[in-house]
């Protein structure tokens, strides 16, 4: 490699900018520019209640977690917040469940309060622009000042990351912001603890605090591996090879990057430790712990990388793919993957072994590579982690030796080699495998299962491998390639389809606010996205869920640890269960025989109103003590319809008498009830008992016990009482105050370069160590 290649000047980065941004914004046009949205809606149509009788099959159906949980956290939280609330609970999902601390809603990460200003389902859109963006210009920045690569490798690095198969597939979730933040961490990590700048440190720790409140809590601990491994290798590696600058040694980079990172965890203190606590009584560790964790890609898989074909097809049967579903997230393309190895070389930049070992990190945990993924995933908490999400740091990685192999394939002299004629021999072979596997499907038809942009793949790297002959032509040629080669595979997994199938389907205009309701079958109403439209889904999607939730619809559905929660039939019995949980509507893609329920409307489907009042909250003196198993037992067999089983450790009486409740004020955190009783009872309130929530009676503190298994109740005297309940959970407390204290810490280390004047560049050189005299 050449030795005069400059540092990029603030000209070269403002114009790359505008370029990386153009890309991405062309890229996005058919929804950035229209009245299309991001969003897989087309997916809706497949749903009860919103499928029509014309049969429509999706373009990608593996979207569906952003219809099942990022838009409807999303418009819940936007509605909130413009309401004048800061939501902590989310009453519309699963009779209630804990909002902040499950880390999908990211409503902490500055990205998310975008919402708060253009329309939710527009968000996506200019999200992904920002996440394409801002990962492309970190990858060209790092590439340019720290890899030292020129500038058409730099930007053919950058193009590769924000269209390979991790970035394209979770484009609109929020496992692409640690992909975003990737590369500008890695600044900040270089800058602060190799060369020394405290500034740098500081704004290292307020990067950490980002990865860990982005949405994806495996990703950014994984990232956080990455990172101290890359350090520890450059710490280790560097030796007395570190003649000038600053000193890289333990002391110097490795603890200093330590503390700094505990700094970035308080900071995000707000958002981690109610996820802790919510983890602790979820039934997300108890079902998930075993003795092999089955996140993992199997190494079969590894054709993948080259080729984009149809693993886990989108508008194919999964049964027709040659691979599984989710995994064509670890495409990154033979042309890359080619010239990856070509640098692979610590005389081409000493953070060469680094990144080599981030490679490696990356491959071994996804894979499963024994006994790597086994340590790794020792702990308990990394157990439950779904690892295949660090092939996003394998595909950074890559494409950072990527731009190095380019700018040596570049520098070569003309010759033909070996390892690209391996590389197309593999990739026909792949082809002709899958044209096999698939029945011999033709090639170049729109719809065939054997992709058409595989053979592009093909042609791409042929065309490529000609530039053999005059390497000073491989930068300018990938340049071009590679953004048109990603548009072909990125339209294809991400398109934009009409807003206006978002809206609320015409059978949900029977359905009184705020009701609460129960979609029968797998997919009816399309779980959680009733938030979307105030009214509260008895049912839900959500990745971490409350142990009591989870058992009940265990046992109600005969299902184990259904993320969907689907009730699949309905007899009289779940529906008479159904109505004692408050559940006033039910939707249901085929007739219901069942009494107590009238037929309010049918229109694609059949919606059922409960006879009689439904009310979610009731006055009862009739108590009886129960264990949480006898509670649930009494709950499933209708015994809750006359008492109320407590799980106390005082005594209730049975006694007989008369008492009404009614709501005063309710929004997701609080409640206002007015109780009016002939004798001491119990009000009973059908949402979700949870650690975190609190009474008051009349002004006086009052103790909440779990009740009927789901609920919660609490004591009120005889007479007229205001009850009030509260969710405010002490994890939020104390976050939040280690959050409000570690800030002014962080922005003042940023603002006034630490709060240790650093040393002058002299006493660095002083005490640096001196190259040896070799004349």
């Amino acid at each position: 490699m050449k030795p005069d290649i400059h540092p990029p000047t603030r000209t070269e980065l403002a114009l790359a900018f505008l370029a990386i941004a153009g890309l991405s914004a062309l890229f996005l046009a058919p929804a950035l520019f229209s009245s299309k949205v991001l969003l897989p809606a087309d997916l809706l149509l497949s749903y009860t209640p919103w499928a029509t009788r014309q049969q429509v099959v999706p373009q990608n159906a593996n979207l569906s977690d952003s219809l099942q949980e990022f838009y409807p956290a999303l418009w819940f939280f936007r509605n909130q917040v413009r309401s004048g609330h800061f939501p902590l609970w989310n009453p519309y999902v699963l009779c209630g469940t804990p909002f902040l601390a499950d880390v999908v809603s990211a409503v902490l990460f500055p990205i998310t309060w975008l919402a708060l200003i253009v329309p939710v389902e527009a968000f996506f859109e200019w999200d992904a622009f920002l996440k394409l963006t801002l990962a492309g210009l970190g990858v060209y920045f790092f590439s340019r000042r720290f890899l030292q690569v020129r500038p058409l490798a730099a930007w053919c690095a950058s193009v590769a990351y924000c269209f390979c198969g991790y970035s394209i597939y979770f484009l609109i979730f929020p496992d692409t912001r640690i992909t975003m933040m990737l590369p500008w961490v890695l600044v900040a990590l270089e800058e602060g603890f190799v060369n020394a700048k405290v500034r740098w440190r500081w704004i290292f720790s307020l990067l950490v605090a980002l990865l860990l409140t982005a949405g994806h809590i495996e990703s950014a601990v994984g990232a956080l591996f990455f990172l101290l491994l890359y350090l520890a290798v450059r710490v280790f590696e560097s030796g007395p090879r570190q003649m000038q600058g600053p000193p890289i040694n333990v002391r110097k980079s490795l603890t200093p990057m330590l503390f700094h990172s505990v700094w970035g965890i308080l900071l995000s203190s707000a958002a981690l430790l109610p996820f802790y606590s919510y983890l602790q009584e979820s039934a997300t560790l108890e079902s998930r712990t075993q003795l092999v964790n089955p996140f993992r890609i199997s190494l079969l898989r590894l054709p993948a990388m080259l080729t984009p074909y149809f693993f886990g097809s989108p508008i194919f049967n999964p049964s027709h793919a040659t691979v599984r579903q989710m995994e064509q997230c670890i495409f990154l393309g033979a042309i890359p993957l080619l010239l990856m190895f070509y640098g692979m070389s610590r005389s081409l930049n000493t953070r060469v072994p680094s990144l080599v070992m981030g490679l490696m990190f990356g491959f071994l945990i996804p894979f499963g590579i024994w006994p790597f993924f086994g340590l790794f995933t020792s702990l308990p908490f990394l157990r439950q982690g779904n690892h295949i999400h660090l092939i996003q740091i394998f595909q950074f990685c890559a494409v950072l030796l990527f731009g190095l192999g380019l700018e040596r394939w570049s520098q070569a002299e003309p010759g033909l080699r070996i390892l690209p004629a391996a590389f197309l021999v593999v990739q026909l072979a792949v082809l002709l495998w899958q044209w096999f596997v698939m029945d011999k499907f033709p090639f170049l038809v729109w719809q065939s299962r054997i992709p058409w942009y595989g053979v592009l793949a093909l042609l791409f790297l042929f065309i490529f491998c000609t530039t053999q002959l005059k390497p000073r032509l491989a930068a300018p040629l990938l340049g071009l390639l590679l953004p048109g080669f990603g548009f072909l595979y990125g339209f294809y997994f991400n398109p934009a389809t009409p807003g206006e199938l978002l809206r609320a389907p015409d059978l949900m205009s029977a359905v009184r606010k705020e009701a609460r309701i129960a979609g029968i079958g797998d997919g009816t109403l399309l779980p959680n996205m009733s938030a979307a439209m105030a009214v509260r889904d008895f049912r839900g999607y959500e990745p971490v869920v409350l142990a009591r939730t989870q058992h009940f619809f265990d046992r109600l559905t005969g299902s184990r640890n259904d993320p969907q929660h689907s009730i699949h039939k309905v007899d009289q019995n779940t529906a008479d269960v159904l109505r004692e949980c408050g559940v006033e509507y039910i939707v249901s893609p085929t007739p219901l025989l069942i009494s107590g329920w009238t037929e309010a409307r049918a229109s694609g489907a059949f919606l059922y109103q409960a006879t009689g009042t439904v009310s979610r909250i009731d006055f009862n003196a009739d108590t009886r003590k129960a264990t949480a198993d006898e509670s649930l037992a009494a709950l499933l067999s209708g015994k809750t319809r006359t008492a109320i089983y407590l799980e106390s450790d005082q005594a209730p009486a049975a006694v007989r008498g008369s008492g009404s409740a009614q709501v005063v004020q309710e929004t997701p955190d609080y409640r206002q009830y007015q109780t009016r009783a002939s004798v001491p009872g119990y009000l009973l309130v059908r949402e979700a008992y949870a650690s975190g929530w609190g009474a008051r009676v009349n002004g006086k503190r009052a103790r909440l016990v779990p009740a009927n298994y789901l609920f919660m109740a609490v004591t009120v005297p005889a007479g007229d009482s205001v009850v009030e309940l509260s969710y405010r959970p002490w994890s939020w407390i104390i976050g939040l105050a280690l959050t409000l204290l570690s800030l002014p810490v962080i922005t003042g280390g940023i603002i006034f370069q630490g709060w240790k004047k650093p040393p002058r560049r002299a006493e660095i050189q002083e005490n640096s160590p001196q190259r040896p005299n070799t004349a």
